[in-house]
């Protein structure tokens, strides 16, 4: 596992647990921070992701 694929679990863990505990709903504005530059940039789409981190990404997309 890549060190990006390991921040993409970890912020995909992060809003799963806000979303069950009712901290964050789909849709609002929440900000994410994360100190790899190549994830935020595909959380951004300003660079495209491999199909297996993309998995991660649009669970992401949908949570945020």
């Amino acid at each position: 596992m890549s060190s990006s694929m390991a921040e993409a679990t970890a912020i995909r863990q992060g809003l799963e647990m806000c979303v069950l505990r009712g901290i964050h709903e789909p849709g609002e504005v929440l900000e994410v921070e994360s100190d790899s530059k190549g994830l935020v940039q595909m959380l951004n789409k300003e660079i495209q992701a491999d199909v297996l981190m993309e998995v991660y990404l649009v669970d992401i997309w949908n949570m945020m």
